[in-house]
């Protein structure tokens, strides 16, 4: 998969130069550094509108306990899109400004939210912790520390001997 990504990359950093040597070519200079930094400044203005937007989302989601909806990905792509306008390059500028198209956002959206899951499910099970809308009991889900790690309970014995006080009982 990292080869894959090297790859990628690559290919998108070659067809970056091409079209930038290409639209110097075509309008000048001037005016593709000037488009370039028109599109990094409005890609860092929804970058960071969106931003904040998006994380107070996933925070309200989290503290409720439960997993952000598939509705949660189109913000992100906004994100992205801001994300994808502040990099240099017209090939990134056309795919921001296409994500920025509510319809495309949408579809595109829906395609990658199942990916999401299954890629990173257990990244996800974190936001899974509270109880089910209803009230129905989750009992395949482990128990969370009030830290957020998960609790594994075990049988043990303590140890005496402990210098420490404030140390956590050892168990064997």
């Amino acid at each position: 998969m990292l080869r894959n990504l090297l790859l990628a990359v690559i290919l998108v950093l070659l067809l970056e130069l091409g079209l930038l040597i290409w639209m110097v070519h075509l309008i000048g200079w001037g005016t593709t550094v000037g488009v370039g930094l028109l599109t990094t400044v409005l890609g860092g203005a929804i970058a960071k509108r969106e931003r904040q937007r998006v994380w107070g989302a996933w925070q309200a989601a989290r503290a409720s306990g439960q997993l952000p909806a598939a509705d949660a990905v189109e913000p992100m792509l906004v994100v992205a899109s801001g994300a994808l306008l502040m990099f240099p390059g017209f090939l990134t500028d056309v795919v921001g400004l296409l994500l920025l198209l509510p319809p495309i956002r949408r579809v595109f959206g829906r395609w990658l939210w199942p990916r999401l899951q299954r890629s990173f499910g257990s990244l996800v099970q974190g936001f899974q912790a509270g109880p089910i809308p209803g009230g129905a009991p989750r009992s395949s889900s482990p128990a969370r520390s009030p830290r957020g790690g998960s609790v594994i309970d075990t049988e043990g014995e303590v140890v005496p001997g402990s210098d420490d006080p404030d140390a956590p009982p050892q168990l064997h």
